[in-house]
């Protein structure tokens, strides 16, 4: 028996059915780096960690390298926020969205976006440039793929249901998600890649993927090794909350108690500034209750200029409203012993 889900557009109305579980997986094929696809606009190196070599290099991998085959994960539910789903797969606006790579798809909504930067974070304290190779995609552009990837003559391979047509797959060709119900049509999800954009892109590998087995769900984002090592699905986001007391450096649990505090995100960050790194910012500091960000939108404004003051003042660094390098440290060294202390 299939599962059968239907959504309302406002053009036309689209039918898909898919065998049970098999919404679990992307199955958007291996992707590839190309320099084709490089586009700095709206993109600020500095905001990405990538940008910097990474602090240490990474331990060699025990068994000569490989793609994670024989490693598990499960896979979870994606986390989309109800803002993004009011707009419709493949039809959020982009200045609705964060640009967090030098690539014409490289954007994420501000709750992916913050959460990729604080992978991001994690991977480069661990010695990992982690990169990407696709982020959000149109609803046109799932169409183009699912076409050219796909026919409605019988060729023996895998099918699928769209609009109350089977589809089967080409030869030669990876499986492809029915239009409308890829999580990159959220701007939730990431094909991941290591080393840098463009043709410098990498494939994930070990000893990556061990460490991202571990450290992936901590910062929010299920990797799915089973079937794409390469394909990341937000699974939970840091939701803007009331304001209540403040949590200083000697006191209380923050308002959700993560498994692992968020790598703090490098120095320097003022009002004015804009992307993933500020949206993480944000993120912490709502996590633990210092001032009212509002929604981590990624924009230093006035109500973070406020917040990181509120930080600075539960840490102890002058409460200048600029998150620098002593801001940075302090906040590197409470998570710590945060994290210690759990």
């Amino acid at each position: 028996m299939t599962d059968q889900i239907t959504t309302s557009r406002a053009d036309e109305d689209d039918t898909w059915v898919e065998l049970p579980g098999s919404e679990d997986f992307e199955h958007d094929g291996e992707p590839v780096g190309s320099d084709d696809d490089l586009d700095e606009l709206g993109y600020d190196p500095g905001d990405d960690p990538a940008s910097q070599p990474p602090p240490v290099p990474p331990p060699p991998a025990p068994d000569g390298g490989g793609r994670g085959d024989n490693l598990k994960f499960p896979v979870s539910k994606a986390a989309i926020p109800s803002w993004v789903q009011q707009h419709g797969n493949g039809e959020i606006p982009l200045d609705a969205m964060i640009k967090v790579a030098p690539i014409s798809s490289g954007y994420l909504v501000p709750e992916a976006a913050a959460a990729w930067r604080n992978l991001q974070n994690a991977a480069s304290a661990a010695g990992f440039t982690l990169t990407m190779t696709g982020a959000y995609r149109t609803y046109d552009q799932q169409k183009s793929l699912f076409a050219d990837r796909y026919t409605t003559s019988d060729t023996g391979r895998k099918s699928k249901v769209w609009n109350g047509t089977t589809y089967w797959l080409k030869a030669g060709m990876a499986m492809a998600a029915v239009p409308g119900t890829s999580n990159h049509g959220w701007g939730c999800a990431v094909d991941a890649a290591l080393g840098g954009y463009g043709n410098a892109a990498e494939p994930v590998r070990e000893p990556f993927l061990s460490w991202a087995l571990t450290e992936a769900r901590r910062h929010g984002w299920s990797w799915e090794v089973q079937s794409e090592p390469w394909h990341l699905r937000l699974v939970s986001f840091e939701s803007a909350a009331a304001p209540e007391p403040a949590v200083t450096s000697e006191s209380a649990e923050p308002a959700t108690t993560p498994q692992q505090p968020p790598v703090p995100p490098p120095p320097t960050l003022k009002r004015g500034d804009k992307g993933g790194q500020v949206a993480a910012l944000q993120g912490i500091c709502t996590l633990f209750r210092w001032g009212d960000c509002g929604r981590s939108d990624g924009t230093f404004g006035p109500r973070t200029e406020d917040a990181v003051k509120a930080m600075q003042g539960a840490l102890g660094v002058d409460a200048d409203g600029r998150y620098g390098p002593k801001s940075s440290a302090a906040l590197g060294a409470f998570m710590t012993a945060m994290a210690t202390s759990r």
